[in-house]
């Protein structure tokens, strides 16, 4: 080997040396504050109190400002959100819903956290490429936090919106009662009129800006209105959710990490099987093993092997899809006959987030019809 050559290559890996060990000082000096032992054993209040304490603040801060600076790239994640991952994490069951009730993308913001503070609480890290996937984790974090944030905001004040609606419809009801006697129904009136009061200050607190005069005026017409934009605000949000996680598969597969793959995949092939009858179920499980997935990934590129898995897991998805979805699946099917001249970091990831959304359409067919099927 060449001698400059050689004195590049040491150059090189004793500037990562270098990077990785100050990033663990600054690491080592987070997790000094001792988040996850006090986020573990005190109560909510108590932890949100211990997240306002200046060294907390300032200690957090300053390790994004050098992370940051170590990376040469902005880190967009600010210390407030950052720590609001420590909050979500340990105290899911007092900022969500109950755990069978919580909306998907309560689910979603929840697995993030649950992740960045596995990265977070790592006691030492041994490569730069790890310490860039925490980088780009923290920036895809502020991208699902915020719109987590807006969702919820949004959710809140459809709840409350909901909730003035119904007591607007029994204030009508009532009033139109003969068998009521007037005073029994002016206190039932005036107890519903105090409750949408409430209400209506409830929507002020979450958003000062928010029209309740129009609101008032108009509420019939705004809960309608919400109740057909609500599938377009979700579909917005869950595509920023979906970009967000495809961009931390792709970078994980540059690196030379199909861990991301092998999970996906892994999920892919249970869903399909919850699905499967039980008189196919036994064949299809020695298909869609562990084993077999984990060899065909192990070229780190595309391979007859795996060209032929994928399609063979997209042939069972479209036979388990509704007839309405034939069209469009068909041309899905069709895009899948070239996948070798594509870049195997980019696309591949691309076409299991693409099954998982058919998996979803599925089981979203499947629960419609079980529901249909009840009320009969």
């Amino acid at each position: 080997m060449d001698t400059g050559v050689y004195q590049n290559i040491k150059a090189k890996q004793i500037q990562h040396f270098y990077r990785v060990y100050k990033f663990n000082t600054y690491l080592k000096k987070l997790n000094s504050l001792d988040l996850q032992a006090l986020a573990s054993t005190l109560n909510f209040m108590d932890f949100t109190k211990v997240m306002r304490k200046k060294e907390v603040i300032k200690g957090s801060s300053e390790f994004l400002q050098k992370f940051s600076k170590l990376l040469d790239q902005k880190i967009t994640v600010n210390s407030k959100i950052m720590l609001s991952g420590y909050l979500i994490n340990y105290y899911a069951d007092e900022l969500l819903d109950k755990p069978n009730d919580r909306h998907p993308v309560d689910k979603g913001i929840l697995e993030w956290s649950q992740e960045l503070i596995k990265l977070l609480e790592e006691t030492e890290y041994t490569s730069i490429l790890n310490v860039k996937r925490l980088g780009l984790f923290l920036n895809n974090f502020n991208i699902i936090f915020n719109q987590w944030k807006t969702m919820d905001k949004s959710r809140t004040i459809e709840r409350i919106i909901v909730s003035y609606n119904n007591r607007s419809e029994h204030i009508d009801v009532i009033k139109k009662d003969t068998k009521l006697e007037v005073n029994q129904k002016s206190e039932m009136i005036q107890e519903l009129e105090k409750q949408r009061q409430q209400l209506i200050y409830d929507i002020l607190l979450i958003d000062p800006e928010f029209n309740t005069e129009y609101f008032k005026q108009n509420y019939k017409k705004v809960y309608n209105d919400l109740k057909q934009s609500w599938e377009k605000i979700f579909k917005s949000t869950g595509n920023v959710v979906k970009k967000a996680y495809y961009d931390m598969v792709s970078q994980e597969i540059q690196n030379g990490n199909s861990k991301p793959l092998y999970d996906l995949l892994m999920e892919i092939s249970k869903r399909i099987l919850i699905v499967t009858p039980e008189k196919r179920k036994d064949s299809l499980t020695d298909k869609l093993n562990g084993d077999n997935i984990s060899e065909i990934l192990s070229y780190g590129d595309w391979n007859e092997d795996l060209i032929k898995h994928i399609k063979f897991l997209a042939d069972i998805i479209i036979m388990f899809s509704a007839a309405i979805d034939d069209k469009e699946n068909l041309e899905w099917k069709k895009s899948l006959n070239f996948l070798e001249k594509y870049n195997y970091a980019e696309k591949l990831p691309l076409v299991l987030i693409e099954m998982e959304e058919k998996l979803d359409k599925i089981f979203r067919y499947i629960i419609e019809n079980s529901k249909k099927n009840n009320k009969k």
